[in-house]
């Protein structure tokens, strides 16, 4: 059944049997599950808010950028020449769009002083990179990473999602 409903077999999936819809793609999923579900714009900004835009740009920018070089530092290549360019683009291009949001806002959070569902699909991304077996490369070049990688995992909800993951004072 679900090859019929999910011909193409994409991941993540979301089928709702109430209304007979079909999703894939990480960023269309949470943009669906923030509209239909958080009617208070609770995790998300409301249409017309200035910020909406740059909510847009980080929630996509995690599924479509961020996760293929993370995923590729917590699962190298053995080729360390790609290895080598992964890590280059985790500093040229992922550090500094988590930077210039924290800094275009005044943090702590992406956003400003608001959790949004950016900071929450984007952990991910720090999660797999600060398992590398090269996290400490990754971090200790950016502490304003580190800091908000330290202020997020702290969160309850990425203590729920992320249990397994140790801290140094555990």
């Amino acid at each position: 059944m679900l090859t019929e409903l999910n011909p193409h077999k994409r991941l993540p999936f979301f089928f709702d049997p109430t209304t007979g819809l079909k999703l894939h793609e990480s960023g269309a999923l949470v943009e669906y599950f923030l509209e239909t579900y958080d009617p208070k714009h609770t995790l998300h900004p409301a249409p017309g808010d200035p910020t909406r835009p740059e909510f847009l740009k980080l929630l996509h920018f995690g599924p479509a950028s961020a996760y293929h070089v993370a995923v590729h530092l917590l699962f190298p290549p053995s080729d360390a020449k790609e290895l080598e360019a992964k890590k280059r683009q985790w500093h040229d291009v992922v550090v500094p769009t988590y930077e210039q949001a924290l800094d275009q806002h005044g943090g702590p959070f992406l956003l400003g002083d608001k959790l949004t569902a950016a900071d929450i699909i984007l952990s991910y991304d720090l999660v797999a990179a600060s398992a590398a077996q090269c996290a400490k490369e990754l971090f200790e070049p950016h502490p304003k990473l580190q800091a908000y990688h330290d202020l997020v995992s702290a969160l309850p909800f990425y203590k729920a999602v992320y249990p397994s993951e140790k801290k140094d004072d555990e």
